[in-house]
Protein backbone atom coordinates (compact mmCIF):
# COMPACT_ATOMS: atom_id res chain seq x y z
CA UNK A 1 0.00 0.00 0.00
CA UNK A 2 1.40 3.39 -1.05
CA UNK A 3 1.75 6.02 1.67
CA UNK A 4 -0.40 8.37 -0.42
CA UNK A 5 -3.32 5.94 -0.84
CA UNK A 6 -5.07 7.25 2.27
CA UNK A 7 -4.69 10.86 1.15
CA UNK A 8 -5.94 10.07 -2.34
CA UNK A 9 -8.94 8.18 -0.99
CA UNK A 10 -9.72 11.01 1.43
CA UNK A 11 -9.58 13.51 -1.45
CA UNK A 12 -11.87 11.34 -3.62
CA UNK A 13 -14.33 10.94 -0.74
CA UNK A 14 -14.33 14.70 -0.14
CA UNK A 15 -14.81 15.43 -3.83
CA UNK A 16 -17.74 13.01 -4.02
CA UNK A 17 -19.31 14.51 -0.91
CA UNK A 18 -18.94 18.06 -2.26
CA UNK A 19 -20.42 16.98 -5.59
CA UNK A 20 -23.45 15.45 -3.88
CA UNK A 21 -24.03 18.61 -1.83
CA UNK A 22 -23.64 20.79 -4.95
CA UNK A 23 -26.23 18.71 -6.83
CA UNK A 24 -28.71 19.03 -3.97
CA UNK A 25 -28.64 22.83 -4.05
CA UNK A 26 -31.80 24.25 -5.58
CA UNK A 27 -30.61 27.26 -7.57
CA UNK A 28 -27.62 28.87 -9.27
CA UNK A 29 -27.20 31.46 -6.52
CA UNK A 30 -26.80 28.75 -3.87
CA UNK A 31 -24.40 26.79 -6.08
CA UNK A 32 -22.27 29.89 -6.75
CA UNK A 33 -22.09 30.69 -3.03
CA UNK A 34 -21.14 27.08 -2.24
CA UNK A 35 -18.40 27.04 -4.88
CA UNK A 36 -17.00 30.35 -3.66
CA UNK A 37 -16.90 29.00 -0.12
CA UNK A 38 -15.15 25.81 -1.22
CA UNK A 39 -12.65 27.79 -3.28
CA UNK A 40 -11.89 29.93 -0.23
CA UNK A 41 -11.44 26.89 2.02
CA UNK A 42 -9.09 25.28 -0.50
CA UNK A 43 -7.06 28.34 -1.46
CA UNK A 44 -7.36 30.67 1.53
CA UNK A 45 -7.89 33.48 -1.00
CA UNK A 46 -10.26 36.10 0.41
CA UNK A 47 -11.49 37.09 -3.05
CA UNK A 48 -13.99 34.21 -2.83
CA UNK A 49 -15.43 35.48 0.46
CA UNK A 50 -15.56 38.98 -1.03
CA UNK A 51 -17.63 37.63 -3.93
CA UNK A 52 -20.15 36.17 -1.48
CA UNK A 53 -20.37 39.36 0.59
CA UNK A 54 -20.61 41.66 -2.42
CA UNK A 55 -23.47 39.57 -3.80
CA UNK A 56 -25.59 40.43 -0.76
CA UNK A 57 -24.07 43.76 0.24
CA UNK A 58 -22.59 45.49 -2.84
CA UNK A 59 -21.93 48.70 -0.88
CA UNK A 60 -19.54 46.98 1.54
CA UNK A 61 -16.04 48.33 0.93
CA UNK A 62 -13.21 46.02 1.87
CA UNK A 63 -10.14 47.75 3.28
CA UNK A 64 -6.97 47.15 1.30
CA UNK A 65 -3.76 46.11 3.03
CA UNK A 66 -2.47 49.67 2.48
CA UNK A 67 -5.61 51.06 4.19
CA UNK A 68 -5.02 48.78 7.17
CA UNK A 69 -1.34 49.77 7.44
CA UNK A 70 -2.29 53.49 7.41
CA UNK A 71 -4.96 52.93 10.06
CA UNK A 72 -2.55 51.06 12.34
CA UNK A 73 0.16 53.67 11.81
CA UNK A 74 -2.25 56.42 12.94
CA UNK A 75 -3.43 54.49 15.98
CA UNK A 76 -2.00 55.43 19.34
CA UNK A 77 0.69 53.06 20.58
CA UNK A 78 -0.41 50.74 23.36
CA UNK A 79 -0.10 52.28 26.80
CA UNK A 80 2.44 50.85 29.16
CA UNK A 81 0.95 48.54 31.73
CA UNK A 82 2.17 49.05 35.26
CA UNK A 83 1.21 46.58 37.88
Amino acid sequence: MDKYDGMVQSFVDSKNSCSRIYQMLADDESRDTYLNRLNFLISGNLKYIRKIIRKYNPAFDFPTPADLRRAFAKAAPPAACVI
